[in-house]
């Protein structure tokens, strides 16, 4: 399956060949905004993404957290220890 961002960028290519092949300015100038909304939605979704994958903690994060909250005393054994078992899945 397509990523959206995949699907976005190929129809910004679709509206510039459509532009370069167009006679009529007008068209010409609908194709060349088109390409740049698709290639701008395209953009902003891989800004998204990226920002999405920043805010998604780690296991290990999570289990360094979780002492943290508990009030425990963070081990650097035992987040190595989450990172194994996670890795090992």
């Amino acid at each position: 399956m397509k990523k959206p961002t995949q699907s976005y960028r190929e129809l910004a290519s679709r509206a510039l060949a459509d532009a370069d092949a167009a006679t009529l300015d007008n068209v010409k100038e609908r194709n060349l905004r088109a390409a740049a909304a698709w290639t701008q939605m395209a953009e902003r979704l891989d800004q998204t993404e990226k920002a999405r994958a920043l805010r998604t903690p780690t296991p290990v994060a999570a289990a360094v957290d979780a002492e943290v909250e508990a009030g425990e005393e963070f081990e650097a054994d035992e987040a190595l220890d989450v990172a194994e078992t996670v890795d090992s899945h």
